[in-house]
């Protein structure tokens, strides 16, 4: 199980990379080659927008992206895979991998990285204390203090005075950590490979001991309730309960903690809204949940949030409920936290500063791997006095830093597959505040996103948000901008659209440069329709401070619809000056994505299992790729596919197969034909004649004709359908041999083969119709004699018509332009039978009166 998902996610992980790794370049060149039009460089765009004259609370990579605007539309998959994989700084090896007792390696781990710990976190205890107290006062406004302030040591028992500390304390405190853990989440990442090796044999029974660093508990496979007195849990199997547990709040618990489940419907929660579980404050933790449809129903600073340190939430499978607090669900403060999910239709609820969140010198990451998902946040936080009825959310890949003093942090949503719903209230969906970076990333799927303001790409003072949506029809709903694809006051704001037929609703937004800002939108194929209300809106700037920043809305394909009017498909136009829009057709060039990971020297096996690969959309170049190899190397996928491919009851590698022995050599073809000569396995003689059937391939006739007598009747069927769809003059007279006797099915395929030759066994099907009991059998012999101009005179000389098809071919028959003249040379036949009779039912009622229209139409 363990190592299925992980392969699973790595190919995921793979195939977006594959198939979208040549788009950000594209990207990058269309809105180049557009300002361009408009007489811009790139340079326009790069006005200085200063943060700070203090360095200590510098974000230097939001400090880059606000100065250089195009670099996250070029490289913000580099970025992608650098931040959220650390693909650039992970160890080549792991560094556990020698150990051969575990209670020595859980040692092993927890000392490293207490180690790394205490070199980035120079702060005592007593300060550290003074933390604790001071962290509610980040979320609540300066009235609330006296109830919040000490709130999370009174959630397990703890009372404290907290008269004489301010939240500046907390700030300054800061100074003494190094926010860069990364080297924590590389060593968490080998440890849980190398742990789950040893209990995944289970070789181990119930235990509970003391280790070095922590007391270890191992469960069975049996349902167990876990609470917070363990700071170690392994458990094997069942239906488990976990309350209050695997929480760091240094210095009042041990700083590292973990949780590993390998199976079963689990629930994780939390009995008080300020009782740290799965997340951490000043230390490490991790919860890694390996299968299961699990529920998490959890508190504030919970489910992979770090306050300064490194927490991790890891779900392998299973449809998943997660509901919790504020900073949760991916949530970083001088620390990275971080929420992944493999598969499954999982649904993410919070209150806010959450699902992505990246606060003061934080990273906080959600990776969704696949499945239809619903993210909602924003359920606590009222944003008042601006948005009385409105919450705030401050999630779904959003920065936040503390206005004026400190930057904030990056925030990232990452979902590849599946249909999703993305509801934020106020602030979220690829935002963010204050020198900060926000980001979001759909790859596939239908999807939905609703906000109520600050939202869908939207860079607010001094930062960074950036929304890209890779396929699908989506729908952008943001009741209020700025959103979708704007900068606020010194800012900037990207919406990215790859394809798909997209709605796009907001008051004011979609490309605008607001308050000396730049806001870039660029939607590249699809027909798409935008709605806006406000002046400011497709491409748009205000002049603030003297001068304007950029506004640039661009829709590259498709048939687009505009409420707002100056903005219409297939033109261009400017507003206020710097504000610029096109509407105009992108000829992308006729060239294959990059298939980087389908070589011609990979061994046949790979190529193979490409080539059976879905087929559509993009990830068709990468198939079409591989199959092109298959023939290249014919010989050798030959010899593969027929010793260890033709017995599949796969349908995606029959196709790859049947695409092979479409194209290949003659001789090669021979090959499937002997196969069948030989062969006595049921399932592999029924997909060679399948295939065969596919090939059209006529020296096949003979082979195929030694298996109509075949014993098993679908492969007899499937034998006279292949024989029907070759393009041979062959005498058909030894299928009839076989019909009498035959299922309906058979006997359906046995006409429609004769049929497709033309055949001649008229009179022998016009006395079966005449007698055939099934209607089935009789409709496919009607189909048959109403291609032969004979017909009426064998069914003249079989006396009265017995059956409703029997009418039908005539009908047909007659009616047909080119066997129009059968009316006046069997006319005194025709009016006979269409004479209508009392006993007729409707249906033959109906049939006799067309008749009569013909021959009446006929003698006009």
């Amino acid at each position: 199980m363990f190592l299925r998902n992980l392969i699973k996610i790595f190919i995921i992980t793979l195939f977006c990379l594959s198939i979208f790794g040549n788009i950000p370049q594209d990207d990058y060149r269309i809105i180049n080659e557009k300002m361009k039009n408009f007489g811009l460089i790139e340079k326009d765009l790069n006005f200085k927008k200063d943060f700070s004259s203090n360095d200590s609370f510098l974000f230097k990579l939001a400090d880059t992206l606000l100065n250089s605007p195009l670099l996250l539309v070029q490289k913000r998959e580099f970025y992608l895979d650098s931040i959220v994989e650390l693909k650039f700084l992970k160890d080549k090896k792991n560094v556990y991998e020698n150990f051969t007792n575990p209670f020595e390696l859980i040692d092993a781990y927890t000392k490293d990285v207490n180690q790394i710990l205490r070199e980035k976190i120079k702060i005592n205890v007593d300060k550290s204390k003074d933390i604790l107290q001071l962290i509610p006062l980040l979320f609540f406004e300066e009235s609330l203090s006296y109830i919040y302030k000490g709130r999370i040591e009174q959630s397990f028992g703890l009372n404290v005075d907290t008269n004489s500390l301010k939240v500046d304390s907390l700030i300054t405190y800061s100074y003494f950590v190094d926010p860069d853990f990364d080297r924590i989440k590389i060593l968490t990442d080998q440890f849980k490979a190398k742990i789950t090796e040893f209990f995944m044999k289970g070789l181990f029974y119930p235990i509970d001991t003391f280790l070095s660093n922590g007391r270890l508990f191992v469960g069975d496979i049996y349902s167990n309730t876990y609470y917070d007195e363990y700071d170690f849990i392994i458990d094997l199997g069942g239906d488990d309960k976990y309350v209050n547990s695997g929480g760091v709040i240094y210095p009042y618990t041990n700083r590292v903690k973990f949780i590993i489940d390998f199976d079963g419907n689990d629930q994780y929660l939390s009995t008080d809204s300020f009782r740290v579980s799965f997340g951490s404050i000043n230390g490490v933790s991790f919860l890694y949940d390996l299968a299961g449809n699990d529920i998490y129903i959890t508190s504030n600073f919970s489910l992979g949030a770090a306050f300064i340190g490194f927490s991790q939430l890891c779900d392998l499978s299973g449809n998943d409920y997660y509901r919790s607090g504020f900073f949760s669900q991916g949530a970083g403060y001088y620390g990275r936290g971080e929420l992944i999910d493999l598969s499954g239709n999982d649904i993410y609820y919070s209150s806010a500063f959450s699902q992505g969140f990246g606060f003061v010198k934080g990273c906080g990451i959600l990776v969704d791997s696949s499945g239809d998902d619903n993210y909602t946040s924003g359920t606590f936080f009222k944003h008042t006095p601006l948005l009385e009825n409105d919450y705030l959310s401050m999630s779904q890949g959003f920065g936040f830093g503390l206005r004026p003093r400190t930057c904030g942090g990056i925030g990232i949503l990452v979902d590849y597959k599946g249909n999703d719903n993305y509801f934020s209230s106020v602030f979220g969906q690829g935002g963010s505040y204050w020198h900060s970076i926000g980001l979001l990333f759909d790859f596939s799927g239908n999807d939905y996103y609703t906000s109520a303001q600050y939202a869908q790409g939207s860079g607010i003072h001094l930062s960074t948000g950036g929304l890209f949506d890779y396929s699908g029809d989506d729908s952008y709903f943001s009741r209020f901008g700025p959103s979708q694809g704007e900068g606020h006051d010194f800012a900037y704001g990207v919406l990215i659209d790859q394809k798909g037929d997209d709605n796009y609703t907001v008051s004011g937004g979609q490309g605008v440069g607001l308050n000396n800002s730049v806001g870039i939108f660029l939607d590249k194929k699809g027909n798409d329709s935008y709605f806006t209300s406000e002046k400011l809106s497709n491409g748009d700037v205000n002049e603030s401070r003297g001068f304007s920043g950029i506004g640039l809305f661009i829709d590259c394909e498709g048939k687009d619809f505009y409420s707002r009017s100056g903005s219409r498909d297939s033109i261009s136009w400017i507003n206020r000056f710097y504000g610029f829009g096109i509407d105009v057709g992108f000829v992308e060039e006729k060239k294959e994505p990059d298939t980087f990971i389908v070589k011609n020297d990979f061994p046949i096996e790979k190529i193979f299992e490409i080539s059976s690969e879905w087929a559509v959309r993009d990830n068709s170049y990468k198939v079409q790729k591989a199959r092109k190899i298959l023939l290249e190397r014919e010989t050798e996928s030959v010899r593969y596919i027929l010793d260890k491919k033709i017995s599949t009851d796969d349908g995606l590698e029959l196709e790859a197969i049947n695409f092979f022995f479409k194209n290949c050599s003659d001789s090669l073809k021979n090959k499937i034909v002997q196969k069948l000569q030989k062969v006595e396995d049921k399932n592999t003689k029924k997909n060679i004649i399948y295939i065969l059937s596919q090939m059209k391939y006529n020296p096949s006739f003979n082979v195929l004709k030694e298996n109509v007598n075949y014993p098993d009747y679908k492969i007899k069927e499937l034998v006279v359908y292949a024989i029907g769809e070759l393009d041979t003059n062959v005498d058909l007279s030894f299928l009839l041999e076989n019909f009498d006797n035959g299922s309906y099915r058979l006997k359906v395929e046995i006409v429609e083969s004769m049929r497709k030759h033309k055949f001649d066994k008229v009179e022998y099907f016009v006395k079966k119709i005449d007698s055939e009991k099934d209607r089935i059998v009789r409709q496919a012999i009607s189909n048959y004699l109403s291609e032969f101009s004979s017909t009426l005179r064998y069914m003249q000389n079989v006396g009265d018509l017995k059956n409703y098809e029997e009418y039908i071919t005539i009908y047909k028959l007659i009616s047909n332009d080119k066997y129009r003249y059968l009316i006046k040379m069997y006319k005194g036949y025709l009016e006979k039978i269409s004479k209508i009779e009392k006993d007729d039912n409707t249906s033959i009622k109906g049939l006799k009166k067309r008749i009569a229209g013909l021959i009446e139409k006929d003698d006009n």
